[in-house]
C-alpha cells in the first residue's frame, strides 16, 4: 500500500508570528493524517490475514471464494472505519487537539 498526503500551504510568505503559529498548526495536521495512515495500514494487514489462504471446495468458479473473500474485506473495513471515525470524532470535537490546533492558528487561543 502507498499513501499519498497533500497538505495545505501558505500562497504567501508570511509575517513571522503567523509563521510561527502555521508551522506548528501544520506539525499538528501532519500527526494527525499520520495516524490516519497507520489506522489504514493495520487495515491492509488485517485484511491480507483475513483472506490468506482461502479456499472453499467444490467452487469450480470460484465464485463462493469471492463471495467469502469481499464478506471478510468488508467486516475489517467496517471495523477499521470505525477506528477512523471515532479518532476523527476525538481529535474534532470541541476542545480537541485539532480544534485547539485550529484556535492557535487564528489566534483564538
Amino acid at each position: 500500500m502507498e499513501l499519498t498526503y497533500t497538505f495545505p500551504r501558505l500562497a504567501s510568505p508570511p509575517k513571522p508570528e503567523l509563521e510561527r503559529r502555521w508551522r506548528r498548526f501544520l506539525a499538528g495536521v501532519h500527526a494527525h493524517e499520520h495516524h490516519h495512515g497507520r489506522i489504514a495500514e493495520a487495515m491492509m494487514r488485517a485484511t491480507a490475514k483475513s483472506i490468506a489462504g482461502l479456499k472453499l471446495a467444490d467452487n469450480w468458479f470460484c465464485t463462493a471464494t469471492h463471495r467469502e473473500a469481499r464478506r471478510r474485506i468488508d467486516a475489517v473495513y467496517a471495523q477499521y472505519e470505525a477506528r477512523q471515525n471515532a479518532f476523527d470524532a476525538r481529535e474534532h470535537r470541541d476542545g480537541g487537539r485539532v480544534d485547539r490546533l485550529v484556535n492557535a492558528l487564528v489566534g483564538t487561543n
